[in-house]
């Protein structure tokens, strides 16, 4: 019953499935203490859809400890003493994705479980890197999808595109999904177009621009071009800009 709330409120919200199953894997799942906190939390994620949603328990688990976690301090007598939380009145407001990965990623390091992304190797897919061409022939332009293969390379494209898609560094190395560059080339130089998530099942489950755009409509349309030409299938929920 909990989760069917909990369900209801991030799509009332504007979220996704993608988005609710993360946060019913977490104690947001069968939990509405601290609700008006959580639910800027929620704001947050559905305000950056292109942070790679398995960082969502972790980022719960981390604002929990920060800001709600008790701890317990054992003294060389044997003492134990409670201290508050670090951060009791951490707030959301003025948070950025990439500075809060930041710090969970610190948080994690000194708990032992995570390394750097940056030296990931991915596996290729084996989904087909395609171009296309439109226009006219005297002005070819033409479209094509890379897939990006190091979490250098996401790094790379989430500096340019200005959104957080080096958050799948970990996704990628595990071979759970891969991360497409959709370019274009109108003899003036290539251009980013949109940024492409393609679970391992071959569904394209994302696409996202610079600042995290939704594509525009003929943009779209070359994407379901790819897709048909590399035999992918196309979530419902990905949405082209209004």
């Amino acid at each position: 019953i909990e989760g069917a709330f909990r369900w209801g409120e991030v799509h009332a919200l504007g979220g996704d499935a993608t988005l609710t199953l993360a946060l019913l894997g977490t104690q947001l799942g069968n939990s509405f203490d601290n609700h008006e906190f959580w639910s800027s939390v929620i704001r947050f994620f559905i305000a950056n859809p292109m942070l790679d949603r398995q960082h969502v328990g972790p980022i719960v688990d981390y604002l929990q400890a920060q800001k709600f976690q008790t701890r317990e301090i054992v003294d060389q007598q044997g003492r134990v003493t409670i201290e508050p939380p670090p951060q009791p009145n951490l707030q959301m407001r003025g948070r950025t994705a990439d500075t809060l990965l930041a710090q969970v990623e610190r948080w994690h390091t000194a708990l032992g479980r995570t390394k750097g992304a940056e030296t990931l190797l991915f596996k290729a897919s084996g989904f087909k890197a395609l171009s296309f061409k439109t226009g006219s022939k005297e002005a070819p332009i033409v479209w094509s999808f890379r897939e990006l293969h190091t979490g250098n390379d996401l790094i790379a494209e989430g500096k340019a595109m200005r959104h957080c898609v080096a958050s799948y560094a970990r996704s990628c190395a595990a071979g759970n999904r891969s991360i497409w560059a959709m370019e274009v080339d109108r003899r003036t130089g290539l251009e980013k177009i949109q940024t492409i998530e393609v679970s391992k099942a071959g569904v394209i489950v994302q696409c996202r621009g610079r600042l995290n755009r939704l594509p525009a409509a003929s943009e779209f349309d070359i994407v379901r071009r790819w897709a048909a030409a590399a035999g992918l299938t196309i979530s419902p929920y990905v949405r082209t800009a209004v």
